[in-house]
């Protein structure tokens, strides 16, 4: 399933040319699983970024996070679907605003990260 929509805004970039974009809307699959696009450019490279990304409603006391995952370096704009989980069924989310991030690593050096509001629809 792929979510259309990409949000101009929310994109930046480190010295290191590391960029990413977090979508506006996120799609909840189930109360305890929500899938989020995110969009990354990265120079170039054999050796692989890593992405990172979580959705919060604080109001709700939830919280999804994602294990870093591997992403090739392309040198061109590449999206991903990230399908995160709750850590506890307790902390489900609801169709709404929310709170997201998204980081990329690429080597010791190339780090970037953002957080944006997003809205949580069905």
């Amino acid at each position: 399933m792929v979510l259309a929509g990409v949000a101009a805004s929310g994109a930046t970039a480190d010295p290191s040319g590391l960029k990413r974009r977090i979508a506006g809307k996120a799609q909840l699959v189930a109360p305890t699983a929500v899938l989020v696009p995110v969009t990354y450019d990265c120079p170039a490279s054999n050796e692989p970024a890593f992405l990172q990304a979580g959705v919060f409603q604080p109001e709700e006391a939830a919280a999804f996070t994602e294990i870093p995952v591997e992403v090739p370096c392309t040198g061109r704009w590449e999206t991903i679907d990230m399908l995160l989980f709750s850590p506890d069924p307790a902390f489900a989310l609801e169709p709404g605003p929310a709170d997201a991030f998204a980081s990329i690593r690429h080597g010791p050096e190339g780090f970037d990260d953002r957080e944006r509001k997003v809205r949580l629809v069905d």
